[in-house]
């Protein structure tokens, strides 16, 4: 999923952002009829009916996937129709059927057909995975998915604590927790025990620094690991 520099992004960013979640609906049904040609059809056919359930912070990206789609569609004659926009597991699911669009003349062989689909679907599970590092309230970068009472949240910090301040303390522990990845017991730590790992983990990191540079100091950034491989075998 290509992306526009850093000034154009924050634009369509702040774009999306100050639209209402009706407003959005109407944007997108209007400007990619193709895709949400049943955003309107009763439950009982489709689960488009329940509307566009993310946050606002994702809009820009499913308007992207959406204009990359398209282009799509006019190379291959092939499209999609989203069955359901929604979130789990604090991750986009921008569920969808292929299918050839109008009376096309382009025909392909089921080895073509194939690639085409690949394609799509590359393009759809890529906007997904960016749902999970994109805040869905402000459209932020987060670097990791919050999980606290093994809840994942879709949203950043900073956008967690505005709406949870009751969550603090929570999410302090959850940080202590990311520090330090190297095993699954720590979800089960309790304070004691967390603070215990964190003086260990950064114990760790202080000891791996003193050793990289003394390593530096006698090898030199120029010499490498070829040079000192050498001077080792001497």
């Amino acid at each position: 999923m290509w992306l526009e520099s850093s000034k154009d992004m924050d634009e369509k960013i702040k774009f999306f952002l100050k639209m209402s979640r009706d407003k959005y609906d109407k944007y997108m049904c209007k400007t990619y009829p193709d895709f949400f040609s049943n955003r309107n059809l009763p439950k009982t056919e489709t689960c488009m009916c329940w509307g566009f359930d993310v946050g606002p912070g994702w809009y820009w990206i499913l308007s992207d996937l959406c204009r990359k789609l398209t282009i799509i569609q006019k190379a291959s004659g092939i499209g999609v129709i989203f069955t359901q926009i929604k979130e789990k597991y604090a991750g986009g699911r921008f569920y969808n059927n292929h299918r050839r669009i109008g009376s096309t003349v382009i025909e392909w062989n089921a080895e073509e057909n194939d690639l085409w689909d690949r394609i799509i679907d590359n393009e759809v599970n890529t906007a997904q995975d960016l749902c999970e590092y994109t805040c869905a309230k402000c459209g932020e970068y987060k670097h990791d998915v919050i999980y606290i009472g093994r809840w994942a949240h879709d949203v950043c910090e900073k956008c967690l604590l505005k709406d949870r301040p009751d969550i603090k303390e929570a999410l302090e522990d959850w940080r202590v927790r990311q520090d330090i990845k190297h095993s699954t017991l720590i979800w089960d730590a309790n304070k004691k025990e967390l603070a215990s790992l964190k003086k260990i983990n950064d114990n760790i990191y202080a000891r791996m620094e003193k050793e990289h540079k003394a390593f530096m100091k006698k090898y030199g950034a120029g010499k490498g690991i070829r040079a000192k491989n050498k001077e080792d075998n001497k």
